[in-house]
């Protein structure tokens, strides 16, 4: 009964406004496409979007990318990361591995990962890694960084 009266009240407010369905649709599909080109085209703060490969600024030459040993490759004035996930299956058996400027902390060569949350902590002044180690969840369901530190 409720759910058949908003029903109602959203059509008669489409019909009064817009004048029927058809011009609702268009004034909507009309401002959605009118918001999509302004934020795709014509917005642009100079921000860098992380998971948008085509805002990442591109280097004059080639010579301006550095290789890490984790296979990311950066600007100079940028921070390279590399997180894998690690999975465990009967033939095969892959820990996760996180990297963090060219440097691994974790992973399966190092023998230094282990169940639960693999964390890396960096310093947001220094940008030097304080903290690697792992949370066990199941044992520990209130460990805080401090403690990953205390029993390292």
């Amino acid at each position: 009964m409720v759910f058949t009266n908003i029903i109602r009240s959203l059509r008669r407010i489409i019909h009064k406004k817009f004048g029927g369905y058809r011009r609702f649709l268009l004034v909507f599909v009309s401002a959605v496409i009118i918001l999509y080109v302004v934020r795709t085209v014509v917005e642009d703060d100079g921000s860098r979007h992380v998971w948008d490969p085509k805002s990442a600024p591109q280097p004059e030459n080639k010579t301006d990318m550095e290789p890490t040993h984790c296979k990311i490759k950066c600007q100079p004035n940028q921070f390279s990361f590399y997180i894998k996930t690690g999975e465990k299956a009967l033939e095969y058996s892959a820990g996760p591995t996180i990297c963090f400027q060219g440097k691994e902390y974790m992973s399966d060569r190092l023998e230094n990962n282990g169940r639960g949350f693999n964390i890396v902590l960096i310093d947001g002044k220094t940008k030097k890694v304080k903290v690697d180690g792992s949370l066990l969840m199941d044992y520990f369901p209130f460990q805080t960084p401090n403690q990953v530190k205390q029993r390292k």
